[in-house]
């Protein structure tokens, strides 16, 4: 994952990491797909828009969501935010 990505990410999980290790353990465990999905929603993209900038259905985002916040949630005691933080 991009060190921008990692950023990104890092600004979308909550609460903070205790460690860059911590994350980059956690982001390790996701696909390249499940990585680009938290990207798009970490800049501020909706489900919609996620769906349409990935050429998938609006239920895959939603699916890959989904087992984002059970992987994150899992590996690291964290849950995604509602709402992006950080730049847009």
């Amino acid at each position: 994952m991009s060190q921008i990505a990692h950023r990104l990410a890092g600004w979308y999980l909550r609460p903070a990491l205790q460690s860059d290790e911590l994350l980059r353990f956690a982001l390790a465990e996701l696909t390249p797909r499940e990585q680009q999905v938290l990207l798009l929603l970490a800049r501020g993209m909706t489900t919609d828009e996620v769906a349409d900038e990935l050429a998938i259905g609006v239920t895959t985002v939603r699916t890959h969501l989904h087992r984002l916040r059970t992987k994150l949630k899992s590996r690291t005691g964290l849950s995604l935010c509602s709402s992006p933080i950080g730049p847009a």
